[in-house]
């Protein structure tokens, strides 16, 4: 069972003001409104009975309860389609409200993107590089709990946790926590400091149009129009809907300028001449501003912590469960048919596969037709992939060059004056990678290993590396019909060309790693990897592509609501909201509170803000 609620200051506080107002009133007023403070706080203090204490097992089966008929609680109250941390959050948070959740997961492991994986002894991300603490609030308010992971702030001495490099032999430019690197900035670019303070000024206004978006995201749909012009100038409209070069050749900035303020865009998962200049301007400034940080014990343990939360209110999260369709009924969705045949029926449906997987792939023809549901967002495609270079290094980190900091390369082409261009080896290498000229691959080299301090602890010599590409489905799409594990010589040997220029351009960048025996695993992953084991359409790293129309238009916005046309059917995830786990974890508590109505919302925030359980 869980520990026991308490009272937090702020409920001291609340029931101390509102005895004290009740004295200074006199009368009636000195009964009635510590009595009405007392009965809220007593309805606030009603939480719903906990079922059953989470199943007792090893940590590492909990993410991996392998689906059979006879473990589907009975009388389920939401399915949930999906374990990531969009469709984990929001079934959490169900449960804590009362609900009986049943998670679907088709993988062989819970988590979503936030699972690890191992090969030889080196434990690897699928998908969290790193995060902001914002997560720890919203696992506290899922979780209704202190006991949270902690998350560990990222840097080196002087705190840079990025460091961009400006074409090859260029030097690090270090992005430092608190953005302490401004005034670096502007060291290095005296003669443009009006336009890195007019970058500044449009970004701060881009990270204030996220928050507004999350609030247009909170309201009923018949207030939106209102919303958008009220919340919204058309200056910050157009930003949205420009890209990062639009934006910054507006400025007038020099090339070289322009590709360092662009250079962690590999993160947003699109282009930086295409993704929307809000996702861009918001990777640059916005993890340094609220900080940048990551999981003690790995991504995984953010499954681990809400798994218990759902199984503790009678929900299950089962693996190996692939939905096949969703059942609707009379213009209600009323359960879910799995992929060997089983049909599980519940009072509320929640997808978290994203928007075209659900509306194409799961979602019966007919009624998608008879609600006028569009099967594909109209002028949003899905986001580009990711090819994956998972090395295992074996040395002392010190001497292999390595730190916890994240490595981000973009070649460029050297121009009149000294000036880097960036632009032109950006379409070279989505034209055709392998014709771009050497060192014109864009890239990001992470090491989780380093982030994770127990890890660090436990095995000091070892060092799990990941080098990252923004990919082209279209690259590897002749291999998608072959088995997964058993694909023909031709796509392997494309694998192995990638591997090999990866690892080419590591070298430059990390000489020692060319000593015999320090390269232990050199293991690729392709877009095809992540359709086959996220699920992902088309293998979209990021779910919808980051374009200015998935933000700014406000019919995409209506159609990715979390409350779909069909009823008893909703959307959490990525695809709602922006990209990135903490935001992913937003949207789970959002649909989540969309499906529950206001007063269930307000109790479940207050509760995080009076109570909390030890």
């Amino acid at each position: 069972m869980a520990g026991p609620t308490v009272l937090t200051p702020q409920a001291l506080l609340l029931m101390a003001a509102a005895a004290g107002a009740g004295a200074l009133a006199g009368g009636y007023a000195m009964l009635v409104l510590p009595l009405a403070a007392a009965a809220l706080l007593g309805w606030l203090a009603l939480t719903p009975r906990e079922a059953s204490p989470p199943l007792k097992r090893p940590r590492r089966a909990l993410l991996h309860d392998r689906y059979s008929r006879q473990k589907v609680p009975e009388d389920a109250d939401v399915v949930v389609i999906g374990s990531g941390m969009g469709g984990l959050s929001c079934a959490a948070m169900l449960a804590r409200l009362g609900r009986k959740v049943v998670v679907l997961e088709q993988h062989d492991i819970a988590g979503g993107g936030t699972h690890t994986f191992e090969l030889k002894g080196f434990k690897f991300d699928s998908g969290l590089h790193y995060t902001v603490p914002w997560s720890v609030p919203i696992m506290k308010l899922c979780c209704l709990s202190e006991d949270v992971p902690p998350f560990d702030l990222l840097g080196e001495e002087d705190d840079a946790f990025d460091k961009i490099l400006v074409g090859e032999g260029s030097s690090p430019f270090r992005v430092r926590q608190g953005e302490k690197h401004l005034g670096e900035l502007y060291a290095k670019f005296p003669d443009e400091k009006d336009k890195i303070d007019a970058f500044i000024r449009l970004s701060d206004d881009m990270m204030l149009a996220v928050k507004k978006l999350l609030l247009v995201r909170l309201l009923p749909a018949w207030t939106r129009p209102l919303a958008w012009r009220l919340l919204f100038s058309a200056t910050t409209i157009k930003n949205i809907r420009s890209s990062a070069k639009e934006v910054l050749g507006e400025l007038g900035m020099s090339p070289e300028l322009q590709t360092l303020l662009c250079g962690l865009w590999i993160d947003t998962g699109g282009r930086p001449d295409e993704a929307s200049f809000m996702m861009t301007s918001s990777v640059f400034r916005g993890l340094a501003k609220e900080g940048a940080c990551y999981p003690r014990g790995s991504s995984q343990v953010l499954a681990e912590r809400l798994i218990p939360v759902i199984e503790r209110y009678g929900g299950r999260v089962l693996v190996r469960a692939a939905v096949d369709t969703l059942i609707v009924e009379d213009g209600s969705c009323v359960g879910v048919r799995l992929q060997n045949g089983d049909e599980i029926f519940a009072k509320q449906i929640v997808s978290s596969a994203g928007y075209h997987n659900t509306m194409q792939k799961l979602l019966p023809g007919e009624a998608a037709e008879a609600k006028c549901v569009p099967k594909q967002v109209p002028g949003v495609k899905d986001s580009y992939g990711f090819v994956m270079l998972n090395v295992g290094l074996r040395g002392d980190p010190k001497k292999l060059g390595v730190t916890n900091a994240n490595t981000w390369y973009n070649p460029v082409n050297e121009g009149p004056g000294g000036h880097c261009d960036m632009w032109s080896p950006l379409d070279e290498y989505f034209a055709d990678p392998f014709t771009a000229k050497k060192g014109g691959w864009p890239m990001m080299v992470t090491f989780p290993s380093m982030k994770d301090r127990t890890w660090i602890q436990e095995h000091p010599d070892m060092v799990s590396c990941q080098v990252l590409a923004l990919a082209k489905y279209e690259w590897f799409e002749a291999w998608k019909d072959e088995p997964c594990e058993k694909r023909s010589a031709e796509y392997n040997a494309l694998k192995d060309a990638w591997r090999d220029r990866l690892l080419e351009q590591c070298y430059k960048i990390f000489p020692a790693w060319e000593s015999e025996g320090v390269v232990e695993v050199a293991d690729m992953s392709t877009p095809l990897t992540i359709e086959h084991y996220l699920r992902s359409s088309r293998g979209g790293a990021v779910g919808l592509d980051q374009t200015g129309k998935r933000y700014a238009d406000p019919e995409v916005v209506d159609i990715l609501d979390p409350v779909t046309p069909v009823k008893n059917l909703f959307l959490t995830g990525q695809d709602t909201f922006l990209c990135g786990v903490t935001l992913a974890q937003i949207t789970g508590v959002v649909t989540a509170f969309k499906m529950v109505g206001f007063s269930q919302s307000f109790k479940a925030v207050a509760q995080s803000v009076l109570f909390l359980k030890q």
